[in-house]
């Protein structure tokens, strides 16, 4: 094999990475879903968001976004978890995590992690680094997970072995266990809102204040004809370099 052609090979396995590590699941959710009020003293998640970023910046139903599945802004680089607030019983048990693909998962915030808990993510390589962090952070190596494609979790009751993702293809029925938020202006709008509902949709109340985080330093993997348009740009690329071999 020519080295023009190797080039282009590992150009465009890299350009494919995150539907490999994605396999036969759909890493985008059609939204919009319904939000219910939250019970009690808990604050609605429309008045979470609009503490984030205003009143009226946005909005908990027209807002939602459709991306489960994310990659790095920019590598090598990392990613900034922040752990906004939690409404829930099992608040001192749910675990918030990374997975990348089927089944390689890695947990960030541990039961004992609160509000205002932050962690940094940061890849050594294209499937591993380290994360740091103080009080509740799974501080430490990580593995598997690839820069170019991941999502995250939720394991609420956990003694029970539950575990909600982003996306709903992974989820019991391929239900909503989560709802995304872009914040703008906020890190060149690389900075996402992620609420999790910690009760199976359908039985659950809904609510999606369980866990909140935002997450900093991300972009959407690219949507099935976005990855079209790339591949036909590294055609013509590999039809340029086959003709200069």
């Amino acid at each position: 094999m020519t080295k023009p052609r190797i080039a282009f090979v590992a150009v465009l396995l890299l350009a494919l990475t995150p539907w490999a590590f994605a396999g036969p699941f759909n890493p985008f959710n059609t939204r919009p879903v319904s939000v219910n009020p939250a019970p009690g003293i808990e604050q609605d998640l429309q008045e979470i968001l609009d503490d984030l970023c205003g009143v009226g910046c946005l909005d908990v139903i027209n807002d939602q976004q459709t991306a489960g599945y994310w990659k790095l802004a920019s590598y090598p680089g990392s990613m900034t978890p922040t752990l906004v607030i939690e409404w829930a019983g099992w608040r001192n048990i749910n675990v918030f995590g990374m997975f990348s693909g089927d089944p390689a998962m890695h947990d960030i915030f541990l039961g004992p992690a609160s509000a205002g808990a932050t962690a940094t993510v940061t890849w050594t390589t294209p499937t591993s680094g380290t994360i740091t962090g103080g009080s509740g952070v799974n501080a430490g190596p990580f593995s598997g997970i690839s820069y170019l494609g991941f999502g995250f979790y939720i394991k609420p009751k956990k003694p029970e072995g539950a575990v909600y993702y982003t996306v709903d293809d992974l989820n019991p029925g391929g239900v909503a266990q989560a709802l995304v938020y872009r914040l703008p202006d906020a890190d060149s709008g690389n900075t996402w809102v992620i609420a999790f509902e910690d009760q199976l949709r359908g039985p659950g109340d809904e609510d999606y204040n369980d866990l909140v985080v935002t997450v900093g330093g991300i972009v959407p993997v690219p949507e099935p004809a976005g990855i079209l348009l790339l591949g036909s740009a590294l055609l013509l690329l590999a039809r340029k370099l086959r003709a200069r071999a």
